[in-house]
């Protein structure tokens, strides 16, 4: 199974990317990323009539498939309650289940600049109410950082799944790290 991971995305997949971004969208080049707990994670460029735009697709390759389907729903509805907080935070594009794919779960989104933080110890920012809140010094949007602070200083969240996907008690989803 880590080849599936490690591998091309299949053809089938990499037409469904193009299909799901837009009439006259070829995909140009991708290239696996660093990380992917859960998932085969790549980043994506796809040329459009208008500008390329570099996505991240994730495909869920491993494990049970249900479960990777339940993943895949779970993330695209953390993605859109995301959006809706004004928070910087990936857009999802696409996702499906695995029928138009090549048969394994995937989603799509958009891609923010930035770093993959591999371990909890390199994240400079304990988002728990109860430690201190550190702003990191090379920030270079300090606003952002005190946005997701008030955001993450609500009730303690109670995981539901794998990775940094978490609910609060109240079932509104939100993203922290343990």
């Amino acid at each position: 199974m880590v080849e599936l991971v490690r591998r091309r995305p299949p053809d089938q997949t990499l037409a469904w990317v193009a299909r799901s971004v837009g009439p006259n969208a070829q995909v140009r080049s991708w290239r696996r990323l660093t990380g992917g707990i859960t998932s085969s994670v790549h980043l994506v460029t796809v040329n459009t009539p208008n500008e390329p735009r570099r996505l991240i697709l994730k495909r869920w390759v491993e494990g049970d498939l249900e479960q990777s389907r339940g993943w895949v729903e779970h993330e695209a509805e953390v993605l859109r309650a995301l959006e809706r907080t004004g928070l910087a935070s990936p857009r999802l594009v696409a996702c499906s289940l695995g029928a138009e794919t090549d048969g394994a779960p995937v989603l799509l989104m958009t891609r923010l600049p930035g770093r993959v933080w591999l371990a909890p110890s390199e994240i400079p920012v304990t988002p728990h109410p109860e430690r201190e809140f550190r702003l990191p010094r090379d920030a270079c949007s300090p606003q952002l950082w005190q946005a997701a602070k008030d955001l993450l200083s609500g009730p303690i969240p109670v995981e539901v799944g794998r990775g940094d996907v978490v609910a609060t008690h109240t079932g509104a989803p939100r993203m922290t790290r343990s």
